[in-house]
């Protein structure tokens, strides 16, 4: 295993910068999931709907909590809900402003702090949940020195939803709050996650939690070989080429 302070090489390696950042730092011990369920009209979001959701985040928090017994980490995730309605010209790209006035906090890492106080857990992250299609999201925080984003989770769900598979993406924007990166764009980036993990939640192979998305969560303190190798073959990724390679995933 290896320690990332002891290997000056791969130190500034842009993947690294996610890590115990933001509102959401690290997914471990007591951890209540709070889903916002967002009603553009009095038709959106009903029970039958929500039930299915349940289902889902149910799943996704089973598989997370399973993984992290496996790498000997402690976590027991419950789960929240609320609603609240919101104007039907709401953006989903405008994030916690949609609801920043309903919580009466000015940003999500306030709102976190005070549900974690009051409910007495380590971490409180936040999804807002639109009852329409589109194409699910997180925002992540990656930069210690520099505020960006309210990080938060922006799901879409609704009646032709794949049910049986929805869990996966709950649970891997869940891990984007966390700091986990995506490895399915670009396709250097990709070529280089299958070759050294195989498999991950984070967009390659089957659903697991690989060691660098472990180490990124919190869950390790230090790295295995492959990981190290994942990180000595993309130093050459920076803001600017992810942000170019996250525009072309997008528009795709």
């Amino acid at each position: 295993m290896y320690k990332i302070k002891d290997y000056p090489q791969i130190q500034n390696n842009f993947y690294l910068t996610s890590r115990n950042v933001g509102a959401s730092k690290k997914l471990l011990g007591k951890v209540n999931i709070v889903t916002v369920f967002l009603k553009r009209s009095a038709s959106c979001w009903s029970s039958s709907i929500k039930n299915k959701y349940f289902s889902a985040i149910d799943k996704a928090s089973d598989f997370l909590m399973k993984e992290a017994k496996r790498y000997g980490v402690s976590l027991n995730i419950a789960i929240y809900n609320l609603e609240t309605n919101v104007p039907a010209t709401a953006d989903p790209l405008d994030g916690y402003d949609i609801v920043k006035d309903y919580f009466h906090r000015d940003t999500v890492e306030e709102l976190q702090d005070y549900y974690e106080e009051k409910m007495g857990v380590d971490e409180v992250p936040i999804i807002l949940a639109f009852n329409e299609s589109g194409r699910s999201f997180a925002y992540r925080q990656k930069f210690k020195d520099k505020y960006e984003v309210q990080e938060l989770s922006i799901l879409f769900y609704h009646d032709k939803t794949n049910h049986a598979q929805a869990w996966k993406t709950i649970a891997h924007e869940l891990l984007h709050q966390f700091g986990a990166s995506d490895y399915y764009f670009p396709q250097e980036v990709e070529k280089i996650a299958k070759k050294y993990f195989t498999d991950s939640i984070m967009g390659i192979g089957k659903p697991v939690v690989d060691d660098f998305t472990a180490y990124i969560i919190g869950w390790k303190d230090t790295i295995s070989a492959n990981t190290y190798w994942f990180l000595k073959e993309t130093m050459w990724m920076n803001e600017k080429e992810f942000k170019k390679a996250l525009d072309d995933a997008w528009n795709m």
